[in-house]
């Protein structure tokens, strides 16, 4: 049974390496500048969330994970061509780039100037692109035929965007099943909290353990999440095994300030 929450005040600190974060619940003078939901967010890329009472009081939910990241990708002249729905071309990658692209959903092109531009999924064409697994063994036939149609558009968001006008915000955003975690969705993780995060600004932070529901993909269903990891191509989490039976517990938060101040990160 969810707990009803008394009205919140959130400490929100910027992280830096050498401050140590500790609970609120654990740290009743914890004095740190606080900022309700109204307030302007700082201009760090991170900012720790220290809510006033235990994140657990949520609802238990057992979890299996895989991470994606923004695959990084050099323009070439005879490559496999990036199409936008309409059909238009947008960059040259070759046939390698261009599946771990559409697997990934978001991919940044160095064209050939050595300017940097971050494309995302924008949909899928009527009949396949390219054929793609060489690349993917085990992925079903069914969600190869859909990465291999991909279509992509020029995306909102420095990392790229999400689902549902969400976009994409390293080591917060989580891809989902919507039918089992709605979009929108505050996850609090245990085994995340206090791990050591390298942004991709170079800043060292400490993970608080939240997770926002911000996008989705056709390979996650049921209890499978994939937590978004920027452009680094390993996981800093023990938690992700990327194996079913890898199984750890998570709490779907009902907090609305904390729900408010994700969902401001993600637009």
């Amino acid at each position: 049974m969810i707990h009803k929450l008394t009205p919140l005040t959130l400490a929100l600190t910027l992280a830096y390496p050498s401050h140590s974060i500790h609970p609120a619940w654990s740290n009743p003078t914890h004095s740190s500048e606080r900022y309700s939901a109204q307030t302007p967010l700082p201009s760090s890329n991170w900012v720790t969330l220290t809510p006033s009472v235990h994140p657990t009081t949520g609802r238990s939910v057992s979890l299996w994970s895989t991470y994606y990241h923004i695959y990084q990708a050099q323009e070439t002249t005879n490559g496999y061509p990036l199409l936008d729905p309409s059909g238009q071309t947008l960059a040259y990658l070759s046939h390698r780039d261009w599946c771990y692209a559409a697997l990934q959903g978001t991919v940044q092109v160095q064209d050939l100037a050595g300017n940097l531009t971050t494309y995302n999924f924008a949909g899928r064409g009527q009949n396949l692109q390219l054929d793609c697994s060489a690349y993917f063994k085990s992925l079903s036939p069914e969600t190869l035929q859909k990465t291999g149609r991909v279509r992509f558009g020029l995306a909102r968001g420095p990392h790229g965007d999400g689902a549902g006008g969400y976009r994409l915000v390293p080591y917060r955003t989580i891809a989902v099943d919507r039918q089992q975690i709605p979009l929108g969705s505050v996850i609090y993780i245990p085994a995340a909290r206090g791990q050591h995060i390298q942004l991709p600004n170079g800043e060292v932070i400490i993970h608080d353990g939240y997770f926002f529901a911000a996008d989705v993909g056709s390979a996650i269903k049921g209890n499978h999440i994939d937590v978004f990891v920027g452009s680094d191509e390993r996981s800093p989490f023990p938690f992700i095994t990327s194996n079913p039976r890898g199984t750890f517990e998570a709490f779907v938060v009902q907090d609305p300030e904390i729900a408010e101040l994700l969902t401001r990160m993600h637009r």
